[in-house]
């Protein structure tokens, strides 16, 4: 019976219980989001920002990646070696983007005077921090991919 059972839902039970648990935690949340002022534009973010990732962003670096897997399969014919480089360069740009998009308010400087009224902390430097940090990253990663490569080698 388990073996059909995953035959017809293509994961355990285990996963399926996973899934139902985590959709019933989040109607929770959002049950007691809108009971909170405010909370209906919470909701009404978390669906922006849905909808932004999938008709947006998703197509963006899906088609990024396709890029860069066929230039990086022309320029490195060994697979794993090929792979092994683009991930050295794709998680320090995806952990600078992610920083990026959540700190935008700051790096940008959207609203600096309302942010310093609310926290009674400035907006200067974060821009700065932001590239140092975002260097810092891929620094690490091409130290590390260097290493990597010299034991290969």
């Amino acid at each position: 019976m388990r073996e059909r059972f995953r035959y017809e839902y293509g994961a355990e039970p285990l996963h399926l219980i996973a899934v139902v648990a985590s959709l019933l935690l989040c109607g929770y949340a959002l049950l007691r989001i809108t009971e909170i002022p405010g909370g209906g534009r919470v909701v009404i973010w978390l669906v922006a920002a849905a909808l932004l990732h999938d008709l947006v962003a998703l197509p963006l670096y899906s088609g990024l990646f396709k890029l860069t897997h066929g230039a990086a399969a022309r320029a490195i014919p060994d697979r794993a070696s090929m792979l092994m480089a683009l991930n050295h360069v794709r998680v320090p740009a995806g952990l600078s983007l992610l920083l990026l998009v959540v700190y935008s308010p700051l790096i940008l400087r959207f609203d600096p005077d309302r942010y310093m009224d609310t926290t009674g902390i400035g907006v200067d430097g974060y821009l700065g921090r932001w590239l140092l940090i975002s260097a810092g990253l891929f620094l690490i990663s091409g130290v590390v991919y260097a290493v990597r490569l010299r034991r290969a080698a």
